[in-house]
């Protein structure tokens, strides 16, 4: 079939050139070469390579090759499908946006595969198997690098990013004298295993959840109680709103939410646009998520300066890191 189609193609090319005059020859001809080149292109790309490297994920075909540059990663679980994915691209799409893009892209094959936007390379795991090696191989894979870019679309200064990667001393919070970053790691990893501070932590959560449920917090912020009719309630925004604010319940004192009552408002916005920040561009805006990591940075830096007896109610974990 691909000898009949060349010797078709190659007949339609002489007869053109038969009747073309020079000008639209010459033009016709360059077509013909740039066609032929990408379809050389193609079939190398996506049939003969991976027949030469068969260990290696498929790759998902695309049409135009270009370069980019900057990184971001991207980690979800949609659907009860764990989704992996490590970027190397300065894009347009929301991280939400392009993890349902690979999420169909794959068509139901839990295979890990790879794709190329603007010009990089992305491996895509999305079995819970596949998912969990990759979070166990810490010494092939690490966050470093990302972390970094975090740090910066946060607005930490560049110039200041080794201090944070600079080895402590020891000491009894830091028996192993890690830099700030990696004892943060620990220290959440430490207060989200099971044991004391754990249970406490679930405590609070639990609490905080039964608190929200409530008709009463449930009514004041629907509205439900002077409503007089019966209204429907987005139960996505309820589950978000909710676990939003049980969340920084658990987490941090009550006092939080008296420096800045709007603080969880428009989380939902913030988490969403984040990659903005982490991917600065003059044809983005991202003048709304500048304004509220600005809020952000505002209410925490007055919360961290608050003596200790003024938010004796947070985690363990938010106590050790800021003392």
């Amino acid at each position: 079939m691909l000898s009949q189609s060349f010797r078709y193609l190659s007949n339609e090319v002489q007869a053109q050139w038969e009747n073309a005059g020079p000008v639209r020859s010459v033009v016709f001809l360059v077509s013909i070469l740039l066609l032929a080149a990408w379809l050389s292109w193609r079939i190398w790309r996506f049939t003969i390579q991976p027949m030469l490297r068969p260990d290696e994920p498929k790759e998902l075909p695309y049409w135009i090759s270009c370069e980019s540059s900057s990184s971001f990663s991207l980690l979800r679980a949609d659907q009860g499908q764990s989704l992996a994915v490590s970027f190397e691209i300065r894009t347009s799409l929301s991280p939400d946006s392009l993890a349902l893009t690979c999420d169909r892209a794959r068509l139901g094959s839990r295979e890990p595969f790879s794709l190329t936007i603007a010009g990089e390379n992305y491996y895509v795991i999305t079995s819970p198997p596949d998912t969990t090696k990759y979070f166990a191989d810490v010494v092939s894979l690490t966050w470093d690098g990302f972390l970094d870019e975090v740090l910066v679309g946060f607005g930490c200064d560049p110039a200041r990013l080794d201090t944070l990667w600079k080895r402590k001393p020891r000491s009894a919070v830091n028996p192993a004298g890690k830099n700030p970053i990696h004892l943060t790691e620990d220290l959440f990893k430490q207060h989200l295993l099971p044991g004391p501070t754990f249970d406490v932590l679930i405590a609070k959560l639990q609490a905080a959840l039964k608190e929200l449920m409530s008709w009463e917090k449930l009514s004041s912020a629907y509205g439900l109680a002077t409503a007089s009719q019966t209204r429907r309630i987005s139960l996505y925004d309820l589950c978000l709103h909710t676990m939003i604010n049980a969340s920084q319940l658990a987490l941090f004192d009550q006092v939080l939410f008296a420096i800045d009552p709007l603080m969880t408002a428009n989380l939902r916005t913030f988490t969403d646009e984040l990659w903005k920040c982490l991917h600065p561009s003059r044809l983005v805006d991202a003048s709304e998520v500048k304004t509220l990591l600005a809020q952000y940075t505002r209410a925490f830096r007055i919360y961290q300066r608050l003596p200790k007896e003024m938010r004796k109610n947070e985690a363990w974990v938010i106590s050790t890191l800021i003392d």
